[in-house]
């Protein structure tokens, strides 16, 4: 879930799909991906440093989550989204680069990954 701030002290607590929480979350990006002009969430993680007992967590493959506007979020498949990144995510940013905008994704002991931002058309 999220909390969102409504000011003067009051908080509003939102769900979010189920999807989100496959695997641990790393990192978190905001920005409109389907070109709505409503925010959306992209996630990533994992964690497969853990101790002897307790198997790492690796079910975790990216998500891309749209937003209503209204505080709804709805989980995109990776086939459309075209993020995948089934690794031991840490960190993940967002360039600009002449006029395209890319994703990076750190993993720990792995390539760094890129992805082109290709804009959904909303539905």
């Amino acid at each position: 879930m999220y909390i969102e701030n409504k000011g003067n002290g009051t908080f509003e607590f939102h769900s979010l799909p189920i999807e989100a929480q496959f695997s641990s979350v790393n990192d978190i990006l905001i920005g409109d991906y389907n070109m709505d002009n409503y925010l959306d969430i992209l996630i990533a993680g994992n964690m497969y440093g853990v101790e002897v007992r307790t198997p790492r967590k690796d079910a975790g493959i990216g998500l891309l989550m749209t937003g209503d506007g209204k505080g709804n979020f709805s989980a995109i498949n990776y086939q459309e989204s075209g993020f995948f990144v089934p690794y031991n995510v840490k960190n993940l940013a967002e360039i600009k680069v002449d006029n395209s905008s890319y994703i990076l994704v750190g993993c720990n002991n792995d390539y760094l990954q890129s992805f082109k931002v290709n804009r959904l058309n909303p539905k």
